[in-house]
């Protein structure tokens, strides 16, 4: 399943090699497989869900735009080529799955690297690796929203002139 990684081009695809790792984990904590085991089946999943939200982003329809651009018309052939309809829905991605998925292929590569090492050293064995990577980019995308509300906060204040009569010292007597 490493090598089908390697390959994904289509959503379809990466939901393949997904549902393969999904029931692989399913039957490995069925036979009590060792932990480094259920960790590389976990690792192909998330790694498949994560494929499958960077092809999801780069879809025109989710960017926004001209659906009828030929962009969009070409990037529709060729991702449902074998599809008898272009929503996610109609693949059996639900908006959960969607979002999910979008929300780990945001996280950046380097931090999703090392996520994954930390991860597998931390969690119990059958521990969803797909549930710890999206409550980390929940918290990564959160702390980017406090940052940016922080830098908002600081360039206002930056901008406030201070009113020089409100801090005239009191006359002394």
């Amino acid at each position: 399943m490493q090598a089908e990684l390697a390959t994904i081009d289509t959503i379809e695809e990466a939901l393949k090699v997904r549902g393969k790792a999904e029931l692989l984990r399913i039957l490995a904590i069925k036979i009590q497989a060792t932990k480094s085991t259920l960790d590389s089946i976990a690792e192909v999943r998330v790694r498949a869900e994560r494929k499958l939200g960077q092809l999801i982003s780069d879809r025109p329809e989710t960017r926004g735009g001209d659906r009828r651009s030929e962009d969009f018309q070409r990037y529709s052939e060729m991702t449902f080529e074998n599809s008898e309809s272009s929503t996610l829905e109609a693949l059996g991605v639900s908006k959960n799955l969607s979002s999910r998925s979008q929300l780990i292929a945001a996280i950046p590569d380097e931090k999703f690297e090392e996520r994954i090492r930390y991860t597998t050293k931390q969690i119990n064995r059958g521990r969803d690796l797909s549930a710890e990577m999206f409550d980390f980019a929940k918290f990564l995308k959160r702390e980017q929203e406090r940052q940016e509300r922080r830098e908002e906060a600081a360039s206002r204040a930056a901008e406030i002139v201070p009113d020089e009569g409100t801090f005239e010292q009191p006359p002394m007597g």
